[in-house]
């Protein structure tokens, strides 16, 4: 159990830790951005495997009917759907890596959509998943992302001094 709860941590903390990078908006960066996110997505992989290894048995029944009753004893809604958004998750974000590994440029709205989502995604999985106390810890993430977005639009706002 101890391997699905730290791959998760440490999954969300390369998230976090590619969003402070973010608002550094040094060119240098961009590459610590593009590793912390791959790393993320790597993390979310093993935490999904170790969740079917170690709790479900390799059971897509079964983790369905265990979201299910933490959601239920959580939130009082029976809903085990958060194993397909996992799914989900992982493959927003594994295309996502792929986008950053071409240093493709992203689209607006691709950005604002998988990002919102991912948002979403690791705050109601703290809420539902973690202990009470770490709702603290969802909200302090949802600030420091907020904050991160905020510095980095103002970076690219200033002006360029010229040498």
């Amino acid at each position: 159990m101890n391997a699905v709860l730290w791959t998760a941590r440490l999954c969300v903390g390369c998230y976090l830790l590619r969003y402070v990078a973010a608002a550094s908006g040094r060119d240098r960066a961009r590459n610590w951005q593009c590793w912390l996110w791959t790393a993320g997505w790597l993390l979310l992989l093993v935490h999904t495997a170790a969740a079917f290894q170690f709790v479900h048995d390799w059971s897509h029944e079964a983790a369905v009917e265990s979201t299910a009753r933490q959601t239920e004893e959580q939130l009082g809604i029976s809903f085990g759907g958060g194993v397909w958004l996992n799914y989900a998750t992982i493959v927003l974000w594994g295309m996502d890596v792929a986008l950053w590994w071409r240093r493709e440029r992203s689209p607006v709205l691709w950005l604002v959509a998988v990002q919102t989502y991912l948002a979403l995604i690791v705050v109601s999985a703290t809420v539902v998943f973690g202990p009470t106390f770490w709702w603290g810890v969802a909200a302090a993430f949802v600030a420091l992302i907020v904050v991160a977005r905020l510095l980095a639009s103002r970076e690219r706002q200033r002006p360029k001094r010229s040498g």
